[in-house]
């Protein structure tokens, strides 16, 4: 599983980019695949897993699971959303749930979201987490699931602090 914070619809093109040898089924809220016709078959061809956030529809949980089990990437903006004002989103459970009942170690990346034409990205790729292995019981309650949760956003905010002071060193 790759999980990533989320900047902007470009996160999607930069992983493909990193990570080329990879075929990489992202979630995808519904607003993207509601644009037009065209557009919604496109994301199904690149292989966009339909996150309806909207309803109380979970069958992407069970999508991302089978892909994995299968051998697949699943790609993950655990914000659900990009931010608002600069504001980042808390993390969602999701990815908690998939990683546990699929047992796929998470991957945590992060980019500072630095797009355009005089812009670079910078990426960070940090350490592979089993989360089983962080669960304290096999079927975790809610509660082990928000622990979870907070634990890989504090993942994240590290990688974003690591990105930062590499920034400043290079600078120097």
């Amino acid at each position: 599983i790759l999980m990533s914070n989320h900047t902007s619809l470009m996160d999607f093109v930069l992983y493909l980019t990193v990570f080329p040898a990879r075929y990489i089924r992202f979630l995808m809220a519904e607003v993207l695949f509601r644009k037009n016709a065209l557009f919604s078959w496109l994301l199904f061809k690149l292989g966009g897993i339909y996150v309806d956030r909207d309803t109380k529809n979970l069958s992407f949980l069970s999508e991302s699971v089978k892909v994995l089990e299968e051998g697949g990437t699943v790609g993950v903006f655990p914000q659900g959303r990009l931010p608002v004002g600069g504001k980042p989103w808390p993390f969602k459970p999701g990815i908690v749930l998939i990683a546990l009942k699929s047992g796929a170690p998470i991957v945590p990346v992060y980019t500072d979201g630095r797009y355009g034409i005089t812009k670079r990205a910078r990426v960070i790729i940090g350490e592979s987490i089993d989360l089983r292995e962080l669960a304290v019981t096999a079927e975790p309650d809610g509660e082990e699931i928000a622990r979870l949760t907070a634990f890989l956003e504090e993942k994240n905010e590290s990688l974003r602090l690591r990105l930062e002071a590499m920034k400043e060193e290079e600078k120097k």
